[in-house]
């Protein structure tokens, strides 16, 4: 009767071992995987980062000009069809208020997505926020692009600032 005991309490013994290997090796490629997704999102972001700084960094002073005409290509179509020129024009000649540009901080990208839209295409939205300079005071630039299989454009533009304020 000890010898069956015995074998029953190495035999658990056994398969308590076993469930622990079990658990660690699942565990460790649990964490190769989130790792492994992790690093495909960063690789994905750092490609997006290519694609996109350089309109970002060539953007800010164009805007910064006021001049709703010059802006105007950088503009997806869905933002131009939102607002009207009318509305626009109004908006810059609030935003010019801030006076001329003196210096762009570093832009950071806040995060990107992608989406699959009602008609079937794949959409790519990518944020920055931009701290600007000019005469009357700090601002921070925000742009949303959006790429929905064509080319990146400006589908949000807005300028955050104290000065508004006033």
């Amino acid at each position: 009767m000890q010898k069956v005991f015995l074998g029953c309490g190495l035999a658990l013994a056994t398969l308590a071992v076993l469930l622990i290997c079990l658990f660690i090796s699942c565990s460790s490629n649990s964490k190769t995987i989130k790792q492994s997704f992790t690093n495909s999102l960063l690789a994905k972001g750092d490609d997006l980062k290519k694609i996109t700084l350089p309109v970002v960094k060539e953007f800010i002073p164009v805007a910064s000009s006021w001049k709703f005409e010059e802006c105007k290509k950088y503009f997806h179509p869905l933002l131009l069809a939102q607002v009207s020129e009318d509305k626009f024009k109004l908006i810059f000649k609030k935003f010019s208020t801030l006076g001329k540009l003196k210096s762009v901080g570093k832009p950071q990208m806040m995060g990107f997505y992608t989406q699959m839209t009602l008609t079937g295409k794949r959409q790519t939205d990518i944020t920055y926020k931009i701290p600007v300079m000019y005469e009357n005071g700090k601002a921070k630039i925000n742009i949303t692009f959006v790429n929905d299989g064509e080319v990146f454009k400006i589908c949000r533009f807005t300028i955050d600032s104290e000065f508004f304020l006033k």
